[in-house]
């Protein structure tokens, strides 16, 4: 059976950018996340998991943020506690989620898509199964 097991880093990117019908704000968009991470790469803060320990004029000073988007990250890293209740119940449910930053997720996905490729992936069964050749078919009767 499958077990959630996540880096700190693909908290951070699950709690800003998953869909979560209970969070508390709009989540980050591709683009949002990718701008965030090149402002990060500028600074000694690199990881996206230093943005737990970060206060709103934190992000807007450390990452030079607009507001509305350092609010946004804030928004959503408050609700952290409700984020983690959100996860174990996907789990029992047999819904299981990986990141970028996960060694399970399918390189295939970046080295074909790149930028477009989903920064998470939800999935029920086994993901390992995406790292085996396939074929996949699709039509109408």
């Amino acid at each position: 059976m499958n077990k959630v097991s996540l880096t700190l880093d693909s908290l951070a990117l699950l709690v800003l950018c998953g869909d979560f019908p209970s969070a508390p704000s709009d989540a980050l968009t591709q683009d949002e996340w990718y701008l965030l991470r090149r402002k990060m790469k500028s600074t000694k803060y690199k990881r996206p998991s230093c943005l737990f320990n970060m206060s709103l004029d934190g992000l807007i000073l450390v990452y030079d943020l607009e507001a509305y988007l350092a609010k946004k990250i804030i928004d959503r890293i408050r609700w952290i506690p409700g984020f983690l209740s959100t996860l174990k119940s996907y789990e029992e449910q047999g819904i299981f989620v990986t990141t970028k930053y996960e060694e399970d997720y399918p390189e295939g996905l970046f080295a074909s898509l790149k930028r477009r490729a989903p920064l998470i992936l939800y999935y029920v069964g086994q993901i390992h199964l995406l790292k085996t050749k396939m074929i996949g078919l699709s039509g109408t009767k």
